[in-house]
């Protein structure tokens, strides 16, 4: 069992770097541009910020887009 208490020495945590470049990815869709019919939204894209709420909410926005782009093509 492992337990866990309070937040790192940093007091801030980060979203992970890295990922898929957004140049590769239509951004109103969130479709990639290399691979039709790939959807992608989150933390496997290129975006870093300072956490807090704003990665869940690019998580939850990407996704939002992705899947209004695949009910269009439906």
């Amino acid at each position: 069992m492992v337990h866990f208490s309070g937040k790192t020495t940093f007091k801030e945590e980060f979203v992970t770097a890295g990922g898929i470049s957004l140049s590769d990815i239509d951004l109103n869709s969130m479709e990639a541009k290399k691979h039709p019919n790939l959807f992608m939204g989150g933390e496997v894209l290129d975006v870093d910020a300072v956490t807090g709420g704003f990665n869940f909410q690019f998580a939850w926005s990407s996704a939002y887009v992705a899947s209004e782009a695949i009910l269009l093509k439906l």
